[in-house]
């Protein structure tokens, strides 16, 4: 008997925050009998896990901004504690975005998703 089991999933869209919510039931052999377990699951789906590496040198970043060749655009204000570097380092680790160019004040960074669209940020400080 496995005790690995996969659940596959389809997803129309990786630009809509998501969560999936679900249950897995399962039973456990004791001496007494079967006891029925119950486990309860929510699993974010954002489009942040949809981002992988991509590399880009500061012409294309510019053609892709230039051009509006980015299908959409938004602007977040964050109030943030830590040093610069430690936000370019967190952007870099946890949102897989590659720094494209640094000056004062500014990072541009990029990153692509799984669909192959193109993602551009710039970092304001």
């Amino acid at each position: 008997a496995s005790n690995s089991y996969t659940i596959s999933l389809s997803l129309q869209s990786i630009y809509i925050s998501q969560k999936l919510r679900g249950s897995v039931t399962y039973f456990v052999d004791k001496t007494e009998g079967k006891e029925e377990k119950i486990v309860n699951f929510t699993l974010p789906l954002n489009l942040s896990h949809f981002i992988v590496l991509g590399t880009c040198d500061g012409e294309h970043f510019t053609e892709l901004i230039a051009t509006n060749k980015v299908d959409k655009s938004s602007t977040v204000n964050v109030a943030v504690s830590r040093s610069r570097e430690e936000v370019v380092e967190e952007l870099s680790s946890v949102y897989r975005l590659s720094v494209v160019e640094q000056v004062e004040g500014a990072v541009s960074m990029y990153g692509k998703t799984s669909r192959d669209d193109e993602l551009c940020v710039l970092a304001k400080f």
